[in-house]
């Protein structure tokens, strides 16, 4: 079973790590061709880490990417 302590979202205003895509986020307005040449693509994904254990970020890295990319860890 695959635990993800990440949360998928803007700001909680917490200290929890949270995982978004900022082309996706509801107040992103900004025209393509701008996100484009400041390097902001789709696929850009940000991370911003919080308090958590280490080995708990660790851990849970390694499982989402042994799901995403189908390897062992």
């Amino acid at each position: 079973m695959v635990h993800w302590r990440a949360t998928r979202a803007e700001s909680l205003g917490s200290v929890e790590t949270l995982v978004t895509n900022p082309t996706r986020a509801p107040h992103c307005d900004i025209p393509v061709e701008i996100r484009e040449w400041l390097g902001v693509s789709d696929h850009l994904i940000r991370l911003s880490v919080g308090l958590e254990a280490l080995w708990d970020l660790i851990h849970d890295f390694e499982q989402a990417f042994s799901v995403i990319f189908g390897a062992a860890t």
